[in-house]
């Protein structure tokens, strides 16, 4: 009886085992299908190449930020003026401590200037309101 029952239980493993390792080829398959990288396409070069100019970095860059923002700005252009993109940019903006030891500082304008070139070239129709927000910031040239 324990005979039956450990070669029914080794056939059921088996079957299993099988059905598992064809579904795991089968996602695989799709997913390498429907995989793709972060192509980019002539519109994306030209605007970070525009980008790289206008920041003064070197050409080989230009193949990173393209890949980054793509064309459309990518995570900087979803939402440029909403809260919790603004104090996320405060954030990065303060002394670095955290807790109780976070305090402003005066930014660097290379840091603020960054992110005013991304949001002019890759989402104009947000610069207006952004210009607005920065202009309210205490900036100099500090890092040198």
């Amino acid at each position: 009886m324990t005979t039956e029952d450990a070669s029914a239980s080794r056939a059921t493993r088996i079957g299993t085992y099988l059905i598992l390792g064809f579904a795991f080829i089968a996602l695989l398959g799709i997913g390498l299908a429907t995989f793709r990288t972060g192509k980019t396409n002539q519109q994306a070069n030209a605007q970070a190449d525009q980008l790289v100019a206008a920041l003064g970095l070197p050409a080989s860059a230009e193949d990173r930020v393209a890949k980054v923002l793509g064309d459309d700005g990518g995570m900087v252009c979803a939402a440029p003026n909403d809260p919790l993109a603004r104090s996320e940019l405060l954030a990065s903006l303060s002394n670095g401590a955290g807790g109780p030891g976070t305090r402003p500082v005066v930014a660097d304008e290379q840091a603020v200037n960054g992110m005013q070139q991304i949001i002019n070239i890759y989402c104009p129709d947000q610069a207006a309101e952004f210009e607005k927000f920065v202009a309210d910031l205490k900036v100099a040239n500090t890092a040198k």
